[in-house]
C-alpha cells in the first residue's frame, strides 16, 4: 500500500454517518474510491474472477465445482465473503 491507499482507507473510517444512512458499507467505499481516484490519482486493483483465493457471490452462483473443492477443503481461500441480502432491492 502507500499514502494514498492509507488515505483513502482512513477517509472511508470517517463515513460513518453516510454508512448509518445508506445502510451500506459499498456506496460508501465506492464514494470514496471515486473521490480517491479524482484527487489523488489512486488506482483500484480488480481480483480476476478466475483467482481462487478470493470467492464471492458470483464463484457460489456460477462455478459450483469450486464451491465444492472449497468444502472439501482442495481449495482453501485466502477470503471467503459472501454477502447476502434479503432481496434485490437491498442491492446496489
Amino acid at each position: 500500500y502507500n499514502d494514498n491507499t492509507q488515505y483513502a482507507l482512513v477517509n472511508w473510517l470517517y463515513k460513518g454517518e453516510i454508512i448509518m444512512r445508506s445502510k451500506s458499507h459499498q456506496q460508501a467505499l465506492i464514494a470514496v474510491l471515486v473521490e480517491s481516484a479524482s484527487l489523488f490519482g489512486l488506482r483500484v486493483k480488480i481480483i480476476p474472477l478466475e483467482d481462487t483465493g478470493f470467492p464471492g457471490g458470483w464463484h457460489y452462483h456460477r462455478k459450483k465445482d469450486q464451491m465444492k473443492e472449497i468444502a472439501q477443503e482442495k481449495i482453501i481461500p485466502t477470503i471467503f465473503h459472501m454477502s447476502w441480502t434479503e432481496n434485490k432491492k437491498n442491492k446496489l
